[in-house]
């Protein structure tokens, strides 16, 4: 039987580095479908979260592209882990 994860190449788990309440409930969410953070192969990615203070100065680049401040946050987050990813 095929679970949720095998039908995605990547899956991103964003998290607040200061929520471990949070990810030790995804790491126990993954086990008991045989799943894990996979650092090797990098299918299941765990990325820091970014606080709004950390990303005040990200949104004022982007102001008024996107429609609501969550999605605002959803691309600096993701901006943030494509500059981590390159190095």
């Amino acid at each position: 039987m095929s679970v949720l994860p095998d039908y995605f190449d990547k899956i991103y788990v964003i998290n607040l580095a200061t929520r471990t309440d949070r990810k030790k409930e995804m790491d126990e969410q993954l086990a008991r479908i045989n799943r894990s953070f996979d650092y090797r192969k990098k299918r299941i990615k765990l990325f820091a979260a970014i606080t709004k203070r950390s990303a005040a100065y990200m949104v004022k680049q982007v102001a008024g592209q996107f429609d609501t401040i969550s999605s605002t946050r959803a691309y600096c987050v993701r901006l943030t882990a494509q500059k981590k990813e390159a190095g």
